[in-house]
């Protein structure tokens, strides 16, 4: 595994592909939309493919849902962890104008439905590619045109909704374009969804 520096953190600069957890024990790996409900539905760490069909795993990794990431068994090796919001938030801040366009990789993206395509410049080496997501419902979206990655971090409560433990997390996600209004172009969008869907995952270098 490739590692980078960005700023005063350590990225890894591919997707996470494992299909076990640190101790040996495989993550429940889902090949239908019924297998991938069920394991949400029951909180169960699991993993899919897109399109439940592992052509693109070798480049995008797969995609995991948020139980997975957060189970004590780990999904990262000694010495690395998932980001946090706080992580996040560090990176984005670094990279100050246009992160998108910073971390996008410079092939891989395709239009998005306003017809707009922001090229990325991979600055780092970060290598951001729109690998999707995978619903509650077992659907898959966004190839090609969105990447998105979950943080560790729940959130518990918003607007005055109280989403519990199994509820909610942050993602970050970047897409194509945003339409060609300046203040959005490359950006790298902040906000929540169910923890049951599937995401991709990056890791980062744990502090000491």
């Amino acid at each position: 595994m490739q590692e980078i520096i960005i700023g005063d953190q350590i990225w890894s600069s591919e997707n996470l592909n494992v299909v076990t957890f640190m101790n040996g024990d495989e993550i429940l790996e889902c090949k239908t939309e019924k297998e991938w409900k069920k394991a949400g539905k029951n909180f169960i760490p699991a993993y899919c493919s897109y399109n439940f069909k592992n052509d693109h795993d070798p480049i995008h990794g797969k995609l995991y849902n948020w139980f997975a990431l957060n189970d004590p068994r780990s999904l990262t090796p000694v010495g690395w962890t998932i980001p946090s919001e706080d992580d996040w938030s560090v990176l984005i801040t670094f990279l100050g104008e246009k992160p998108g366009i910073k971390l996008k990789s410079k092939t891989g993206w395709i239009k998005g439905e306003d017809g707009f395509l922001d090229l990325g410049t991979d600055n780092f080496g970060f290598n951001a590619l729109p690998s999707g997501v995978c619903e509650v419902d077992g659907k898959f979206e966004s190839f090609g045109t969105i990447g998105i990655w979950w943080s560790k971090t729940a959130l518990l409560k918003s607007n005055g909704q109280e989403f519990g433990s199994h509820g909610m997390a942050y993602y970050r996600s970047i897409a194509s374009a945003n339409g060609n209004t300046e203040s959005l172009i490359g950006s790298m969008s902040k906000s929540f969804c169910d923890k049951r869907k599937g995401l991709s995952v990056r890791m980062i270098k744990a502090k000491k």
